[in-house]
């Protein structure tokens, strides 16, 4: 479900290859499913090649057997991730566009007090804002042709994809590292919700 003819081909390949993403059993990746943020997590971390110091985590949705934990402490531990509340992660929550930029954001340090020139500029989140422009500055994500960013969307596979991969080409693929064992869970998501439609 991923023809090379897709916006998206480059970058999920890129992304397989490098050993960040996988398909499902039945050979697809549903690139217009949606992600979440415990996904999201892994795939920085496995990124930037994080690995976690500690086997505790203070969110109640992270138990020490839950597949993600491990990936949701190596970012804490990184700067790069805070929960929806003090006790919870958030880890089944869909990830919203604001939210990529945000992790990504953090650990770069890639951030700016510039005002963003988005029509919905207003809707993005106060933590948020200052990574969103910044990142799109840098060419990693992009807003929508009618000028719009539409930060509280829910995320793509394709798009989560497709940051991740703009960044690594960048700072290069990832190299061997002590992150979180693998798991038996996939990078996929469930069935995929109704989405905004692609980034330009």
């Amino acid at each position: 479900d991923v023809p090379t003819t897709y916006w998206g081909y480059e970058y999920i390949m890129a992304l397989y290859e490098a050993g960040i993403v996988d398909g499902y059993g039945d050979n697809t990746f549903l690139p217009e499913g949606t992600i979440t943020r415990a996904e999201f997590t892994k795939m920085t971390v496995e990124l930037f090649g994080l690995s976690a110091a500690s086997t505790d985590s203070q969110f109640l949705d992270c138990a020490a057997d839950d597949w993600y934990t491990p990936y949701v402490i190596a970012a804490q531990e990184a700067g790069m991730v805070t929960g929806v509340s003090d006790e919870w992660f958030g880890a089944a929550d869909t990830i919203t566009r604001e939210d990529m930029a945000t992790i990504i954001g953090r650990y770069l340090a890639l951030t700016t007090t510039a005002d963003s020139t988005f029509a919905d500029a207003d809707d993005i989140a106060d933590y948020a804002v200052g990574y969103v422009t910044a990142m799109v500055s840098a060419g990693y994500i992009t807003g929508y042709e009618d000028g719009t960013f539409q930060p509280k969307a829910n995320a793509t596979r394709a798009e989560a994809a497709t940051i991740i991969a703009r960044v690594m080409n960048d700072i290069g693929s990832p190299s061997a590292t002590n992150a979180p064992s693998a798991t038996d869970a996939p990078s996929a998501t469930t069935a995929p919700e109704a989405t905004a439609s692609p980034e330009a």
